[in-house]
């Protein structure tokens, strides 16, 4: 009998039974699990010197890392897209190694989870498909060409025969 008493007493409610809804005072938070209903605003809290509250960003990221972020996503679809235009795929394999030099430095510059970012990653693979793709378009046009250079030669070579 002396428990159930000292677990009233302790505030603990027996098993079953809730305990009425209480409205906290100013300035405390609700215990664990407990909201506020819907449409009702949480009080303000002030938090300790140094503290981001919650739900805000604790990061600054630099206005030349978001730039640099969209300029290597840019550079990545541009170059992406010229790398099938014949000899523009020397200026997409240029543009490519751009995006990826802008993508990875905006990428060391952005921290993790920070608004920015996936656009610096997003330049990074379409800079890196970019480069592959034009580097192989300039090795098949230099051999397409190299290779119509010596068709020439040898029928200008044959040629003194018929």
């Amino acid at each position: 009998m002396d428990q159930n008493n000292q677990q009233f007493n302790n505030g603990q409610q027996p098993y079953g039974q809730q305990q009425p809804n209480v409205q906290q005072p100013y300035g405390q938070q609700q215990p664990y699990g407990q909201q506020q209903p819907y449409g009702q605003q949480q009080p303000y809290v002030q938090q300790p010197y140094g503290q981001q509250p919650y739900g805000q960003p604790q990061f600054q990221v630099p206005s030349n890392a978001k730039g640099m972020s969209i300029a290597a996503m840019v550079l990545g679809i541009v170059a992406t897209v010229f790398c099938w235009f014949g000899w523009f795929s020397i200026v997409a394999l240029a543009m490519s190694i751009v995006a990826i030099i802008l993508a990875v430095k905006g990428r060391n510059m952005i921290p993790v989870g920070a608004p920015g970012r996936g656009m610096a990653t997003a330049g990074l693979v379409l800079g890196i498909i970019a480069a592959a793709l034009s580097g192989l378009a300039v090795v098949c046009w230099i051999s397409l060409y190299a290779c119509a250079a010596s068709v020439v030669n040898d029928i200008n070579a044959y040629s003194r025969y018929f």
